[in-house]
C-alpha cells in the first residue's frame, strides 16, 4: 500500500510538470503572435489592420482557453489523486481487519483438540438408543384380549340359556324374584368365570404388565356381558337368545380384536362405540401389554352395566304371563 501511495504522488508530480510545459509552450506561441501583431502595425494598409485585429482576437481566446485547460486538468488530477489515496487507505484498513480476523481464527483453532474422541463426537453428535416398552413374546399376547372378551360373552350366553328359570325349575313370580335370583346365580358364575379365565391365561404363560388391573378389568367385563345377556333373556328366552347371538357376531367384527378397525367395513366402525366388547378388548390390551391406562374403558363398561341392569328390570316378562 505504501508503494501504491508513492506511485500516486509521483503521477501527480509528473502531471504538474506536464502542465508547466504546456503553459510554457502556450506562452511562446502567444509571444510569436505579439511579434506578428507588431510587424503588421508597421504596414498601414486596411488588410494589415484586419489581420492585426484578428491576431489580437485569436491571442485573447487562446490565452483564455489555455487558462481553462490548465485549471481543468489540474482540478481533475487533484480530485483523482485524492480519491485514489482515500481508496488506498480504505483498502489498507480492510487488509488490516482481515489480517486481525485471520489471526483470531488461528488462535481459536489452535485451542481445538483434534483427538480421536473429539473427532468422533463431531462426526456422530447424536446416538440412538432403542427401548421396546411394549415387547410381546408371541402373537398370543396380542390375541389374548380379544379371545378373553369373546369367552366371557359365550359364558354369559351359556349361563342364561342353561339357567333360564329358577334353580328349582319354576318360573319367576315377579321381576324382583328374577332380579335376586340372577344376581345370585349369574353374578356368581360371572365372578367364577373371570377368576378361572385369568388363572388359565396365567397358566399358559401370559404375564400381564399390570396383573391386578387385568384381573379387576376381567371381572368388570364378565359382569357387564352377563348383565347384557341376562336382560335379553329376561325379556324373552327365545328371541333374547337370538338377539344375544347376533350381538356376539357383531362384536366379533367391530371389536378390532384381530385387525385394526380401519381395515374393516365402515359398518363395523360405525357400531363399534356402542358395543361393550370394543371397550373390553381395548382395556385388556392396555393392562396386558401397554401402559395400563383404562380410565375411559372402565367408565364405559360401568355405564353399560348400569344400563343393562335397568333395562332388564324394565323389560322382564315372566314365562307364566
Amino acid at each position: 500500500m505504501i508503494q501504491l501511495q508513492a506511485g500516486v504522488s509521483q503521477l501527480n508530480s509528473q502531471a504538474q510538470v506536464a502542465l508547466s510545459g504546456a503553459t510554457n509552450a502556450l506562452g511562446k506561441l502567444m509571444g510569436g503572435l505579439d511579434q506578428i501583431h507588431a510587424a503588421l502595425q508597421d504596414q498601414i494598409t486596411p488588410a494589415g489592420q484586419q489581420i492585426a485585429t484578428g491576431v489580437s482576437t485569436l491571442q485573447g481566446k487562446m490565452a483564455q482557453g489555455s487558462n481553462q485547460l490548465v485549471d481543468g486538468v489540474a482540478t481533475k488530477l487533484r480530485d483523482g489523486a485524492s480519491q485514489l489515496i482515500d481508496g488506498s487507505n480504505t483498502l489498507t484498513e480492510d487488509i488490516n481487519t482481515l489480517a486481525t480476523s485471520l489471526q483470531d481464527a488461528s488462535d481459536q483453532l489452535s485451542l481445538v483438540s483434534v483427538s480421536d474422541e473429539n473427532a468422533q463426537a463431531v462426526s456422530q453428535p447424536v446416538k440412538t438408543k432403542k427401548t421396546d416398552r411394549d415387547k410381546v413374546a408371541t402373537n398370543g399376547v396380542g390375541l389374548a384380549p380379544y379371545m378373553m372378551a369373546v369367552s366371557l360373552m359365550v359364558v354369559a350366553i351359556s349361563t342364561n340359556v342353561i339357567f333360564a328359570k329358577s334353580l328349582d325349575g319354576k318360573n319367576f313370580a315377579n321381576r324382583w324374584d328374577w332380579a335376586k335370583s340372577k344376581l345370585l346365580v349369574n353374578g356368581s358364575i360371572a365372578t367364577a368365570a373371570a377368576i378361572l379365565l385369568y388363572g388359565a391365561v396365567r397358566l399358559i404363560g401370559l404375564v400381564p404388565a399390570h396383573p391386578a388391573a387385568t384381573f379387576g378389568f376381567t371381572l368388570l367385563i364378565a359382569w357387564t356381558l352377563m348383565a347384557l345377556v341376562t336382560a335379553l333373556i329376561g325379556w324373552n328366552s327365545r328371541y333374547g337368545s337370538f338377539v344375544a347371538m347376533i350381538l356376539l357376531l357383531l362384536q366379533l367384527g367391530s371389536s378390532a380384536g384381530t385387525y385394526p378397525i380401519q381395515l374393516s367395513p365402515g359398518f363395523f366402525g360405525n357400531i363399534q362405540p356402542f358395543l361393550p366388547v370394543s371397550y373390553a378388548v381395548s382395556g385388556l390390551r392396555q393392562t396386558i401389554s401397554l401402559s395400563g391406562a383404562i380410565g375411559s374403558q372402565v367408565v364405559a363398561l360401568l355405564i353399560f352395566f348400569l344400563l343393562f341392569c335397568g333395562f332388564g328390570l324394565l323389560v322382564f316378562r315372566s314365562e307364566a304371563e
